[in-house]
């Protein structure tokens, strides 16, 4: 075997063995979400605030991991007998890994008795060091699937109104936050293009408006990535033409008006996302930085070339 065989052998390998990973996780979290187990569902999630989860009936998507996990931890206390003995099944689950990033597609299969209804379900799992750890989770109703409709008392939610479904009821008491969890015109996680933050108060000129879907980003995010980028250079992991190039980048955008660098982009979503976590920074940040080397790297070819 020679060196180019082997070297497409041991990533086949790997990437096998992430697949089986992956598959292993989507497992484990089912198992806790029918459990109830709050502990193993605090474990397979990534402690940052950028992550999210949206549930049927949900009125707003929940964003972070500390308004998340308490979002479980309602949802497992709810007191419905009927609810705590439901059992929910991954099936036809496809898996597909770019990177470090894997997509899960699957249905959802739940059961209670002779009851059962399908939904379907989208995980993301971003890979830190060598576990893969559940980023966002989305779940809908399939088409001919109705949800269930269950009735509870008041008194088991105290900020509930009367008469909310089984699956509106664990999040009642969210409601009251939704504004500082998510707004979608201001957050637009579904489109690649961000623009630097402007200031709140409204002006005469329709060109300082944030365009709606549009995504903020935050001026720390540009000291960041130009901090960010000193230091690998400093380190020599990147060439001084390529730290000239990335610079100018940021500063070409930066005189332009809004819309950002890729340079800042890149450090946005590989790095700055992850700093809200005490944790995933003392444990992961040389590996979020050798992403964000290894896009810099790209970028700086990329700028080159067009040069």
């Amino acid at each position: 075997m020679d060196d180019q065989d082997y070297e497409t052998s041991r990533l086949e390998g790997t990437h096998d063995k992430d697949i089986v990973a992956v598959k292993r996780q989507t497992i484990e979290f089912y198992n806790a979400f029918t459990s109830k187990n709050f502990d193993e569902m605090q474990r397979l999630w990534l402690q940052t605030p950028y992550i999210q989860c949206i549930l049927p009936g949900l009125p707003f998507p929940v964003n972070g991991y500390e308004s998340i996990m308490e979002m479980w931890k309602t949802v497992f206390g709810a007191s419905d007998d009927a609810f705590s003995s439901t059992v929910i099944k991954p099936s036809s689950m496809v898996v597909q890994i770019r990177g470090k990033i894997a997509l899960v597609f699957c249905n959802e299969d739940v059961v209670n008795g002779r009851f059962s209804r399908q939904m379907h379900a989208t995980n993301i799992y971003r890979k830190m060091g060598k576990e893969w750890l559940m980023v966002h989770h989305h779940v809908s109703p399939s088409a001919d699937s109705m949800l269930r409709t269950v009735r509870q008392p008041q008194s088991d939610f105290d900020e509930a109104p009367q008469h909310l479904t089984k699956e509106e009821q664990p999040f009642a008491s969210l409601h009251t936050d939704e504004e500082e969890l998510y707004t979608s015109e201001e957050s637009g996680y579904e489109t690649s293009t961000m623009i630097r933050d402007i200031p709140a108060k409204p002006t005469e000129s329709s060109s300082q408006q944030v365009p709606t879907g549009f995504h903020c980003l935050h001026p720390s995010v540009t000291d960041g990535a130009i901090l960010a980028v000193k230091e690998l250079s400093n380190a020599g992991r990147l060439s001084s033409k390529d730290r000239t190039l990335l610079f100018q980048d940021i500063v070409s955008h930066h005189n332009k008006g809004m819309e950002a660098s890729r340079t800042e982009i890149a450090y946005e979503l590989l790095v700055a996302r992850f700093l809200g976590s005490k944790m995933v920074v003392s444990t992961y940040m040389k590996e979020l930085l050798d992403d964000f080397c290894d896009q810099c790297k790209i970028i700086a070819k990329d700028l080159s070339e067009n040069d």
